[in-house]
């Protein structure tokens, strides 16, 4: 994905670690999922849809590349 590409390695490292453990906590159990359509499916259609946003020339700073990628994983993990 072009927008996580353009991170430096230790911000990409970090939100690719992120992702993952958001990822495992929304996904904990076939109960929870039914009750919600939030997990890994939930955080790749956000990330593909900021990811067309910047491919279309949307602007960013690499801080605020960050800052979108990481909330879009951890936006919702309220609900555990």
């Amino acid at each position: 994905m072009e927008i996580v590409d353009r991170l430096p390695v230790t911000k990409k490292t970090t939100f690719l670690s992120i992702k993952s453990n958001s990822e495992r906590l929304l996904d904990h159990s076939p109960r929870f999922k039914f009750f919600t359509l939030h997990g890994k499916k939930h955080i790749d259609s956000m990330l593909n849809i900021a990811n067309i946003l910047y491919l279309n020339g949307i602007d960013m700073t690499d801080d605020e590349i960050y800052l979108l990628l990481i909330s879009i994983c951890v936006h919702d993990l309220g609900m555990v």
